[in-house]
């Protein structure tokens, strides 16, 4: 298709496609509707409120590099709403540039730090922690060997996490050590999809550097074990719902997660 009829259809389309290439983000920015503020209301209908991946995908698609503002809020008032470009995310070595203000930047740096953090990013924060901390030597924690060491890099990075609103029950030792052996876990997995050659080598380098028993890598979890692996989103969960959280987030947590509202409150799903 040429340059010409693929704008007109992109035109017609008024987004982004699902699986769009490069070229489709460099001829999207000649539309008419690129970059164009979103009607909030519209945008926010039947989503979860917080700046999670998904929410952040749909603006890019329209040529906005953040969501749109749900409500207005004095604290940014004061702060320019007016456009400018910056460089995009979107398609992978894209060069072209979607549009932001400096007000919509702060409102969701600091929406961030003060909700409730979307899974993935908490899986992130997680793991971000969880692998430094394998540098100190998982094995070396459990058998207090240098715990000083540890405890210098849980006072920088956990707190940094927690200021950007990682929940503190997510960066608790067994939190951590948990969230590196499900990051282990799905690199053995992946690499048992590998071919026989590839798979040696993969196994072998990730066998010699994993600091922990190898059965929590290659084995099924047992129930009891799956339920450690939990025990932080549980209690996460229940302060959620102690504090009056708003209660989309907490459903949507049970369902990223595949738990029951009975596990994790009881019985009973209500507030």
């Amino acid at each position: 298709m040429s340059d010409i009829l693929r704008i007109a259809w992109l035109e017609k389309l008024g987004q982004i496609p699902n699986g769009a290439n490069v070229r489709d983000y460099y001829l999207a920015q000649r539309t008419t509707w690129w970059g164009k503020r979103l009607d909030p209301k519209e945008f926010w209908k039947g989503r979860v409120l917080w700046c999670d991946e998904s929410a952040v995908a749909a603006a890019v698609a329209h040529g906005r590099l953040l969501p749109p503002i749900p409500y207005e809020d004095p604290l940014f008032r004061s702060i320019s709403d007016e456009d400018y470009k910056r460089r995009s995310a979107g398609a992978e070595n894209y060069g072209g540039t979607a549009l932001s203000s400096a007000r919509e930047g702060a409102f969701w740096d600091y929406f961030n730090r003060s909700h409730p953090m979307p899974p993935e990013q908490i899986e992130l924060d997680q793991r971000f922690v969880a692998q430094q901390a394998n540098s100190l030597d998982w094995s070396s924690r459990e058998q207090r060997s240098g715990p000083r060491r540890w405890d210098e890099l849980a006072k920088r990075s956990r707190g940094q996490m927690i200021w950007q609103g990682c929940p503190p029950e997510a960066l608790s030792d067994e939190a951590l050590r948990w969230a590196y052996i499900m990051k282990q876990r799905e690199e053995y997995q992946a690499a048992l999809a590998m071919p026989l050659a590839a798979l040696a080598l993969r196994t072998n380098f990730l066998f010699r550097s994993v600091s922990v028993d190898l059965r929590y890598i290659t084995d099924p979890l047992t129930d009891e074990q799956v339920k450690a692996a939990n025990a932080w989103k549980i209690a996460y969960l229940q302060r959620l719902r102690r504090e009056k959280t708003d209660e989309s987030y907490v459903s949507t947590y049970l369902q990223a997660w595949n738990l029951s509202a009975a596990e994790v409150f009881g019985g009973t799903n209500g507030p």
